[in-house]
């Protein structure tokens, strides 16, 4: 039994390297140094040329072995000097970690997003025969440390005392991102489609999942002219109306 799980866990261990290096070989051909460095200049992230590179930032944030939120400066500046040979203080990455970060990570998202659709963008025309966009709406939360359970509520019991919820809107056709918010992950995604209805535009085709599922929402979706794809909570009673308006 014991070398069953030996055996088990050595697997799952080649199986994660694989992955790992997958997504390096994918980063590396989507984002070459050139790119990710005139992006960080076009975002403000890179201003003068300095120890940490866009390429050794964007290792750091995406690459790193475990959760970066809860690791420490120190092991950051780490993981810089062993995989990208940069080093850098703890408290020179920490001030590295500012708006201009945020901009810059958000246009290497929004990239990725417009990159990895070859099948959407080869369909392009055709989809745009039937909708203006296909808009995706949808929510990933993670804990954080209890020290900011002021700021970022979570949701109590055995989970964390403190989460943070990010909230993603985007067109898959063009990868444009609507909206990009952060909530408490106390905030249920229900309450978020009042932010969903300000980017709907007529044709649109709105994926949204369960969370938010609300009937006057599709109701004001339709109204807009739009369309969307939602599941439905359990119990729901769904009819078809006659054309004398009597259900069927």
């Amino acid at each position: 039994m014991v070398y069953f799980y030996k055996n088990i866990k050595r697997r799952n261990a080649i199986y994660l390297k694989k992955i790992s290096r997958k997504k390096t070989e994918l980063i590396k051909e989507i984002f070459t140094k050139q790119f990710l460095e005139s992006v960080a200049r076009r975002t403000k992230f890179i201003q003068r040329e300095g120890t940490l590179t866009a390429k050794s930032f964007v290792s750091l944030c995406a690459f790193y072995n475990n959760s970066i939120c809860e690791a420490s400066l120190s092991k950051q500046s780490t993981y810089l000097v062993t995989n990208e040979g940069v080093s850098i203080s703890p408290q020179a990455l920490y001030e590295r970690f500012n708006k201009y970060a945020v901009e810059f990570l958000k246009s290497i998202l929004k990239e990725t997003l417009i990159r990895q659709n070859k099948i959407l963008a080869k369909n392009e025309n055709s989809i745009k025969r039937l909708f203006n966009r296909i808009n995706v709406v949808d929510s990933t939360t993670f804990k954080l440390s209890d020290n900011l359970k002021k700021f970022y509520k979570g949701t109590g019991g055995h989970t964390a005392n403190a989460a943070i919820k990010i909230q993603l809107q985007y067109d898959i056709l063009s990868g444009q991102i609507f909206a990009c918010d952060i909530e408490q992950a106390a905030s249920s995604d229900s309450s978020y489609v009042g932010e969903v209805q300000k980017n709907i535009q007529p044709k649109d085709l709105i994926l949204k999942d369960l969370g938010y599922f609300n009937m006057k929402d599709l109701d004001f979706i339709d109204k807009e002219a739009a369309f969307y794809i939602s599941k439905v909570k359990k119990y729901t009673i769904t009819y078809i109306k006659e054309e004398k308006n009597t259900p069927k």
